[in-house]
């Protein structure tokens, strides 16, 4: 059996320790700070990243919500890191940072670039390396690719406002071992190499002061979507006299309450 939970699971404890040892992370360590390892979370709320640095997420059981992307980019946006490799990395996060992923599969052979990624205080990567199933970029937008292939890019850096992300479409790569049907690994020196300089390059220089973002008004729901299901939601307070419905706050519930709650949607939120 695969656990891909990355700090108790079975299938990345090599490089989990690895993150732990103070002669790769710490005072005198290679690669930055210290690395401390917090109580994994079924689902991130933006409560969850406050006193949070830095964000690892490989193979989870349930794709990314709208809302747990946004928070992720905004994290990011104000100075946070975030590393995620799994094959549907690019699909998940890669449009929140500018970038356009392919919903395909890529080809075997994977070339590195030039970046500190791979070339790094942990060692340098070059030339190419054969990969199972993964996915890539169609465009990596305003990031840098360190991981290409035939179709596009399979790695992709990205400096986004006061921080930094790595987004890699793969997680095999990494892997402890194989288990037919699960997951094949392809892990070799070179790749340990390339996962800690990636870590050193998103580590912040000092802490994340992560402050939680306000919703947007019309997002009525709450899901961090804005949809019909928001307008539904206004008009299901309408017809029910709702405070929530005084949309222009004049104490009268009227079409003006409407035609204010449709002109702010119109404008739409924030986080879009």
């Amino acid at each position: 059996t695969m656990n891909f939970n990355f700090v108790f699971g079975n299938t990345f404890t090599v490089l989990a320790a690895g993150l732990l040892d103070p002669a790769n992370f710490g005072p005198a360590g290679l690669g930055g700070d210290t690395i401390v390892f917090l109580p994994q979370v079924v689902e991130i709320t933006p409560n969850d990243l406050v006193g949070v640095d830095m964000v690892l997420l490989s193979n989870s059981a349930e794709a990314l919500s709208a809302c747990e992307q946004i928070m992720l980019a905004e994290f990011v946006r104000q100075g946070g890191a975030l590393f995620t490799f799994s094959n549907q990395a690019a699909i998940e996060m890669g449009p929140r940072f500018g970038a356009t992923p392919s919903f395909g599969g890529g080809g075997n052979i994977v070339t590195w670039q030039n970046h500190p990624i791979t070339s790094g205080p942990f060692g340098t990567a070059f030339g190419n390396e054969s990969f199972f199933f993964h996915r890539f970029f169609e465009d990596v937008g305003p990031g840098t690719p360190f991981a290409t292939e035939a179709k596009g890019a399979v790695g992709a850096a990205f400096e986004h406002g006061d921080g930094r992300a790595v987004i890699f479409c793969d997680e095999e790569w990494l892997l402890d071992f194989d288990l037919v049907g699960c997951g094949i690994s392809s892990r070799d020196i070179e790749d340990i190499a390339v996962f800690y300089n990636a870590v050193s390059w998103i580590m912040p220089a000092g802490p994340v002061d992560f402050v939680p973002p306000n919703p947007c008004a019309v997002d009525l729901n709450q899901d961090w979507v804005r949809d019909i299901f928001d307008v539904l939601a206004f008009l299901d307070a309408f017809s029910s006299g709702s405070a929530i419905a005084d949309w222009n706050a004049d104490t009268i519930i009227d079409i003006f309450d409407v035609l204010a709650f449709l002109g702010e949607f119109d404008a739409g939120c924030w986080f879009e």
